[in-house]
């Protein structure tokens, strides 16, 4: 890819796959670009009409929603890298939002745990969010409950390619750079505060305490609102859309899946079995 870009997502940790995909969407955009004006545009002269055009063109095409999201996302990237090296002095990307489409329905999706990791790029790149908003979702892919989210400082172990989340009845890894990244951001910023614990809710009158159950419950919420999502996510359902992902896609056994989820076999079997009957009455 252009100006030295493969090499930036090599150093960010992105896989060789990841390249490739980014660098499938930069040539379809330049390819639209060259056939909308006939002739090769200047990076300067791309505006965000362009942009738009080319992802409405996408949504024309048949793409859904969360596809041409995804598109936009890489060319986020693309266009904030390209403008930090000094290629062109106005982002064109900078302000086009996700594309809304027809509001996605995580029922209708068949409950669908593929659609919410789609989205995990986005939602780690969102200019508005915060870390820990950014990693409450993250965590919550990971099957989390409620109380699993008053983990301390001292359970995140920061190596060089990865980090380690230290849970009462498991140690979950995170090896992709993004997520690694997110980590460190949030321990360097919670050295300030004098609390054990990792994710915090900051009441009114200033006093610390572990993440509230109410804030975990905005943060998706707001998540929910911002990509359309219905009915909005919450904890325990993103749990039941992990475990039937873990059973019916990766073929996992339900020993495996109650090991990865930290409970029992049996606590397992009820909640892919509960999972799968929700799943059931909405198709029916």
């Amino acid at each position: 890819m252009p100006y030295g870009f493969s090499r930036f997502l090599e150093e960010q940790g992105k896989s060789q796959q990841t390249i490739k995909d980014y660098q499938l969407v930069i040539q379809l955009f330049f390819q639209y670009i060259d056939k909308k004006y006939h002739k090769e545009k200047e990076l300067y002269e791309i505006n965000p009409r362009d942009i738009k055009d080319f992802l409405q063109a996408k949504l024309d095409a048949g793409n859904n929603s969360s596809t041409v999201n995804k598109y936009l996302t890489i060319l986020r990237v693309f266009f904030d890298y390209i403008w930090q090296i000094g290629k062109v002095s106005i982002d064109p990307v900078m302000k086009i939002k996700s594309i809304p489409g027809k509001k996605q329905n995580i029922n209708q999706l068949g409950q669908n745990y593929m659609e919410l990791l789609t989205l995990l790029p986005e939602i780690r790149n969102h200019p508005n969010y915060t870390v820990q908003r950014k990693l409450v979702y993250l965590l919550a892919l990971k099957g989390l409950r409620n109380i699993d989210f008053h983990f301390r400082k001292q359970d995140i172990q920061i190596e060089k390619d990865h980090v380690n989340l230290l849970l009462k009845h498991r140690i979950i890894t995170f090896e992709d750079k993004a997520d690694v990244d997110l980590f460190i951001e949030q321990y360097n910023w919670m050295k300030h505060h004098e609390t054990p614990y990792f994710l915090i809710t900051k009441k009114h009158d200033q006093s610390i305490t572990p993440i509230a159950f109410t804030t975990i419950v905005s943060h998706l919420e707001i998540i929910s609102k911002d990509f359309f999502l219905k009915p909005k996510l919450t904890v325990s359902s993103i749990r039941k859309i992990y475990a039937t992902y873990l059973y019916q896609e990766e073929r996992m056994t339900i020993e495996d899946i109650a090991y990865i989820l930290g409970i029992e076999i049996a606590s397992a079997t009820k909640l892919i079995r509960n999972s799968l009957e929700d799943k059931y009455r909405i198709k029916n």
